[in-house]
């Protein structure tokens, strides 16, 4: 299916979704750090998150996935580009070029994770040129 109309905010958000589940199947919001009513995590305090609505309501899943999903590609790694047109994410049109690019990162520093987790980085990246017919991933050649 094509992105045409989409946004970068919707890839964003599905990516959310996918790590997330992933995430909490995996067990890894049983012993975790309780955040605040301002959204701060609080190193000293651990909770149990029991269910995959409260990692994404309350953003648990920034523990472990902390940057956006996409940006704009061009002439330059970093293109420029208005994400936001008017207020609202800008649809993705044909000729379009973004990464997609989830990442998931388990610090050394987070004792509330096994010692063999720790330290540990896990990242994708896929070039994705919009067509009106579908999408071309520019990197699928790449291994």
């Amino acid at each position: 299916a094509s992105l045409v109309g989409a946004t970068i905010d919707a890839v964003h958000e599905k990516a959310v979704e996918v790590l997330s589940r992933g995430l909490f199947e995996a067990g890894l919001f049983e012993r975790v750090p309780q955040r605040n009513a301002e959204g701060k995590f609080l190193s000293a305090e651990m909770t149990r998150v029991s269910s995959l609505e409260e990692v994404k309501e309350k953003k648990y899943y920034e523990l472990f996935y902390m940057h956006r999903t996409s940006h704009f590609m061009g002439l330059d790694v970093h293109d420029v580009g208005d994400y936001f047109v008017e207020g609202k994410s800008r649809a993705l049109a044909p000729g379009m070029v973004l990464t997609v690019e989830p990442g998931l990162y388990f610090p050394a520093e987070y004792d509330f994770l096994l010692p063999e987790a720790r330290g540990v980085g896990i990242r994708i990246e896929d070039d994705v040129l919009v067509t009106a017919e579908g999408n071309e991933i520019l990197t699928a050649e790449c291994r």
